[in-house]
């Protein structure tokens, strides 16, 4: 409920300033909650303009159960613009999440037990949604690991190292960054897991520990 208090009045402010105003009249704007219990947490900020063609729509914290509800609300808007503040669905990143997207025997179980492949691809290629801004955090061997975008530049990979230093891992371009092959890069440039560098066991995690980037890792 704090999250969804503090990005609401965000998601209202970006439908208010894409949406024209005429003759110096703004725009309505209208808030629907979404979520079946009723709680606030998804939401659909919309705008009604002078003009239908400039509409806008913003889903707030959308999470994989309001899939229907993009593919209707983007059906109806057409080439009118859709948004999406501070989505759910990538909140995890791991295995399932790798599988459910390799296609083959096991992707659909994978999908099904939690990987948000499916889901994803109906974004990004059904609906053709394209992330704009995005900074995600997770945990990697004990360590915490953020990719980082504003378009139009790369994806971008960092760590914290063992001071609270900000580590560059390098980039990913256009497509976003895989945590399964983070994962295999930090091997391939011998960080170990935290617990080992903090009890002395493994070296620590400084920028010098990083000698192969993530668009140079060739990953097996």
């Amino acid at each position: 409920m704090q999250l969804y208090s503090a990005v609401s009045p965000l998601a209202e402010q970006l439908v208010r300033s894409l949406s024209p105003s005429s003759a110096g009249v703004p725009p309505k704007l209208r808030e629907q909650q979404l979520s079946e219990s009723g709680v606030d947490g998804e939401a659909l900020w919309t705008s009604e303009c002078a003009s239908a063609g400039d509409d806008v729509s913003c889903f707030v914290q959308p999470t994989s159960e309001q899939l229907a509800n993009l593919r209707a609300v983007c059906g109806s808007a057409k080439q009118r613009l859709v948004l999406m503040a501070n989505p759910q669905y990538r909140e995890s990143d791991d295995t399932l999440d790798a599988i459910a997207g390799s296609g083959g025997l096991f992707s659909k179980m994978a999908g099904f037990l939690g990987g948000k492949a499916a889901f994803v691809q109906a974004l990004d290629v059904e609906l053709g949604f394209e992330t704009t801004f995005c900074l995600e955090q997770f945990v990697i061997r004990g360590t915490e690991l953020k990719y980082y975008r504003s378009f139009p530049s790369a994806w971008h990979v960092f760590l914290t190292g063992d001071a609270g230093e900000s580590i560059y891992l390098g980039c990913s371009g256009d497509k976003r960054p895989d945590y399964n092959k983070v994962e295999n890069l930090l091997g391939a440039n011998g960080v170990a897991v935290k617990y080992l560098r903090d009890l002395g066991k493994a070296e620590e995690l400084t920028e010098a520990s990083i000698s192969v980037l993530y668009e140079d890792f060739e990953d097996s």
